[in-house]
């Protein structure tokens, strides 16, 4: 949503109508796919896919109603974003080693929330269960920010979330920041570690946003798409936001 909004406007300005963000969570984003693959392939629907809906989907799932290969004609990549490793202010724990050792405590009982089965908070937290041999139960939720409300709340203890998400209730001091899981420290949050550095050796994982149209839209109206796109995001100022968003400039081949 975050992201779709900040390309919505200069794609409103530039095209002269409104550009409508419509949220369909749930599903990993497998809900916003379906409707997506089955819409007018006229260029005036296009879809933010990321790594659950287009990636980590065709795995978890028995079926899905769409294929991502053929469903789909890939418009652009747009974003790589990187997670952060929070929990509740109530965690005894100060540092990431001290939270794997408090959750290898039987009587620790602790919980995580995600965004859905499938995001890449599930999979990075089922990555570091799996990397740690902690035992802490998934409790799924209908979006990255329920995911949040959740831990902020203490209904979880712990998520990885989008450090876009995370990074202003860490600075309220709402939840506490123990890693970035990207390969490298955030120039916005300098005094977070990343995960290897806390002590998690070659730990790393992060999420990735590409724009797509239904199949058969036009090759011409995919290339227009694409260079409407690509200048408006690689023009975007570098705000709060989007310093934690590396945002990539990509042509793609039409043809």
């Amino acid at each position: 949503d975050l992201l779709a909004r900040q390309l919505a406007q200069p794609l409103a300005e530039r095209w002269g109508q409104p550009v409508i963000v419509e949220n369909r969570a749930g599903g990993a984003g497998v809900l916003a796919a379906e409707v997506a693959a089955r819409a007018s392939p006229d260029g005036y629907t296009v879809h933010l896919g990321q790594l659950g809906s287009f990636g980590a989907a065709p795995s978890l799932l028995k079926s899905l109603s769409y294929d991502p290969l053929k469903s789909f004609a890939p418009i652009t990549r747009f974003a790589q974003v990187s997670q952060l490793v929070i929990s509740h202010p109530s965690v005894p724990a100060a540092t990431l080693k001290d939270l794997i050792a408090h959750a290898k405590k039987p009587a620790s009982r602790m919980s995580y929330g995600s965004g859905g089965v499938g995001t890449s908070g599930h999979l990075t937290l089922e990555m570091f269960k799996s990397s740690t041999g902690v035992d802490i139960l998934h409790v799924p939720f209908r979006g990255v920010g329920a995911a949040l409300t959740a831990v902020i709340s203490g209904e979880v203890q712990l998520a990885v979330l989008p450090m876009p998400v995370a990074l202003p209730q860490v600075r309220a001091g709402k939840v506490r920041a123990y890693a970035i899981t990207a390969d490298r420290r955030s120039a916005s949050a300098p005094d977070i570690p990343t995960a290897a550095q806390a002590g998690l050796p070659a730990f790393e994982s992060t999420t990735w946003f590409a724009m797509f149209a239904p199949a058969r839209t036009p090759a011409a109206t995919v290339a227009r798409l694409n260079r409407d796109m690509v200048e408006k995001y690689t023009r975007m100022s570098v705000d709060s936001f989007i310093q934690d968003v590396e945002i990539w400039n990509n042509k793609v081949r039409v043809g």
